[in-house]
């Protein structure tokens, strides 16, 4: 008996999804001390390029949140997540089931990317 798990996203709707995640929680107040290490301070995105190739960041920078912007760049880059990223509390998607079980999916279809 296994999970029930939908088929999973491509990386592209799945950076989608993270980045509409990001708008919707970034804010700019600053966090209260006792929460700051979940918090990441920063920019949402880049321009597009200019004549000469620059980007700059969008601004206003704004609090984000760190677990959503880790697995945002993770999933973005293709890069491998350990199994005890996975674990860090830091990193933890439970406050956004929805993304978690996402990024679930695609990671059990995309076996390359989990680390051991």
């Amino acid at each position: 008996m296994g999970m029930d798990v939908s088929p999973a996203m491509d990386q592209d709707a799945l950076v989608a999804l993270l980045d509409a995640a990001l708008r919707a929680e970034a804010r700019s107040e600053e966090p209260p001390e006792a929460d700051r290490h979940g918090w990441l301070y920063g920019s949402l995105g880049y321009t597009e390029p200019d004549a000469h190739g620059w980007v700059a960041p969008i601004l206003p920078q704004l609090w984000m949140p760190r677990a959503l912007c880790f697995w945002r760049a993770a999933i973005w880059s293709g890069c491998a997540v350990s199994r005890e990223q996975m674990r860090m509390p830091g990193y933890s998607l439970a406050p956004w089931p929805e993304i978690e079980k996402e990024i679930g999916a695609y990671l059990l279809a995309q076996p390359w990317l989990l680390q051991a």
